[in-house]
């Protein structure tokens, strides 16, 4: 909806734009109890199902990102449909766990920035 004033001016012009409502990027990882803290999921290392993953930040457009999923059973979690995120990028949080002490973080490299 736009309100227009026409004056001393014939032809005034007026735009609307559209922004995608869902990007095509994504964010994916895994939640695992790392034994020996190699960040490598290793056979006598254990999958976490049921961990709450956080997805949070501001999209290049300006819009918040504020989501949550929980890890499959393969300890698995991702975050589709994202738009590119602006300069400080997204943080990625999971909730601490009563049974498990937090490990150390491990980023990969995909095929976008990390």
């Amino acid at each position: 909806i736009a309100k227009v004033v026409v004056g001393t001016d014939p032809t005034p012009a007026i735009r609307f734009t559209e922004k995608p409502k869902a990007g095509d990027k994504s964010i994916a990882g895994t939640v695992f109890f790392d034994v020996d803290q190699n960040g490598v999921v290793d056979s006598n290392d254990a999958l976490l199902k049921d961990f709450r993953v956080t997805i949070t930040g501001t999209d290049k457009y300006g819009q918040t990102v504020n989501t949550t999923t929980t890890t499959n059973a393969n300890g698995e979690f991702s975050f589709t449909g994202l738009i590119e995120s602006n300069a400080d990028g997204y943080t990625i949080t999971q909730t601490p766990s009563s049974i498990y002490q937090t490990g150390n973080r491990y980023l990969g490299t995909g095929a976008g920035v990390v």
